[in-house]
Formats: structure tokens, sequence, C-alpha cells
């Protein structure tokens, strides 16, 4: 609904300009969704924990 209201307000080329930024945010927060998942995961996994400090580090 409000992607219509957008498309409405906005042309087409700003949709397009909108798609090439949309990778580089997702690039931005992966971090941040790295560290949600490891606080989401449970303590008996803690492989996994480790696995993701490392490829950080």
């Amino acid at each position: 609904m409000k992607l219509k209201k957008w498309r409405a307000l906005h042309g087409e080329e700003e949709k397009e300009q909108l798609h090439a930024v949309v990778p580089l945010i997702i690039a931005r927060y992966r971090l941040v969704m790295v560290e949600m998942v490891e606080v989401a995961v449970p303590a008996g996994f803690p492989a996994i924990l480790l696995s993701g400090r490392i490829a950080r580090e």
C-alpha cells in the first residue's frame, strides 16, 4: 500500500535508484544482524558463536 503511494509520488527512475541503494544498506547492517542472531542462538550452540567471532576478527 505504501509502495503504491510512493510510486505515485516518485517516478520509476527514483525507484531504480532505491533498488541500487538497498544492497548497500543490507551490507551495512549485516554485522548488526549477525550480532542479533548470536544473541538469539541458545547457549547449547557455542560452536556457532565461536565461528561467528573468528570470522569477524
